[in-house]
């Protein structure tokens, strides 16, 4: 029968080595720490049986390897996921069950539909209409009518403009200019 390693209390002492290696298996480890199955049959799946489990199941590296290894998972939420995935599907059953009762307000079935159409991924999927390029608009407004200019740049590196100018008004729309030249200007048509 297989020994498991003895351990000083101070690892590191010079010279210090196992009398003997046991190789764990990490997925049995990972196991061990997600706690979703008895840990006598996980111990099973991976070859140890008996005596050997019950000597491997107080050791003490192993119980630390297994410990920092459920902290990991609760640090990378997938704890809580997982008890939450078990929990929803653990009362999916109950939450069909009460939609399927004749007294079941037409409300409560169409949550459940809905419900179930999300978790089972067969609602519909939003087409996203890829830009096909870059694009801009341009909205003046004067005295309460608004002009749009709109373009965009296609694929083919073409420019593509549309006017959507107002044709009524006979408004003249010219690049910015600073506002204090227009001041300038009226205060030199008085001289």
């Amino acid at each position: 029968m297989e020994n498991l390693p003895e351990l000083t209390d101070d690892p590191l002492e010079f010279g210090w080595a196992p009398k003997t290696q046991i190789e764990i298996p990490p997925e049995m480890v990972v196991s061990m720490a997600q706690g979703m199955e008895d840990p006598q049959a996980i111990a099973e799946k991976h070859g140890f049986f008996g005596d050997r489990w019950e000597k491997l199941k107080v050791w003490k590296p192993f119980l630390d390897a297994v410990a920092h290894q459920r902290a990991e998972l609760d640090k990378s939420g997938y704890t809580f996921r997982v008890k939450a995935a078990w929990k929803a599907e653990d009362l999916a059953d109950d939450f069909y069950l009460k939609a399927k009762r004749p007294e079941a307000t037409f409300q409560q079935v169409q949550q459940a539909v809905t419900f179930f159409t999300r978790i089972a991924g067969l609602e519909p999927k939003e087409e996203k209409v890829a830009n096909s390029g870059e694009g801009f608009s341009v909205t003046i407004n004067m005295n309460g009518q608004n002009t749009t200019i709109s373009g965009s740049r296609s694929p083919s590196d073409t420019l593509e403009m549309e006017d959507v100018t107002p044709r009524s008004g006979g408004y003249v729309i010219a690049p910015l200019i600073d506002p204090t030249l227009f001041a300038e200007m009226a205060a030199n048509q008085d001289n």
